[in-house]
């Protein structure tokens, strides 16, 4: 009897501590490049012809700020990280390139290997994903230069989930 109970209660502790703790959920997902089969659609991840980083930062950006989507929008004070983008050499042709933005949950395509990174962090964190509710997400690709199109893909993606509206 008295095991059971030490039992109860160190579950009970466990699961309210849990409970309580708020932490960022994150998640990865990697592309095959290897495969000839074009790339899903939705968030970009395939740059053809392209032989400057910046560019495609642009079209990255462009698609978070809703050229290429909606549902995607900037809600952060000036003078936060909210909504700017960076790229960071990390060597061997690879960049990773960061965007801080709230994504809505329909925009999250799980057909695409940024979005599933951003469904699964989303997941990992609330359980499920809503498609009308916006997520706080930072999102990092890693790109490399593609022989095959001429320009840059994405590789693999990283996202963070830090909030919802």
């Amino acid at each position: 009897m008295k095991s059971i109970f030490k039992v109860l209660l160190v579950s009970s502790l466990l699961f309210s501590s849990g409970f309580f703790l708020t932490t960022d959920a994150t998640a990865s997902e990697v592309y095959d490049t290897s495969s000839s089969q074009s790339l899903p659609q939705g968030q970009p991840v395939n740059f053809d012809n392209i032989q400057d980083i910046n560019e495609v930062v642009q079209l990255i950006d462009g698609y978070y700020y809703g050229y290429g989507s909606d549902g995607i929008s900037l809600r952060a004070a000036p003078g936060t990280k909210w909504g700017e983008g960076t790229v960071e050499y990390i060597g061997q042709g690879s960049q990773l390139v960061t965007n801080y933005f709230w994504v809505k949950g329909s925009s999250m395509s799980s057909l695409n290997v940024v979005g599933n990174a951003e469904r699964k962090a989303v997941i990992a964190k609330y359980g499920s994903v809503n498609n009308n509710t916006s997520y706080k997400m930072k999102t990092q690709q890693k790109i490399n230069m593609s022989p095959q199109t001429q320009g840059y893909v994405t590789v693999s993606a990283q996202a963070w989930c830090y909030g919802r509206d």
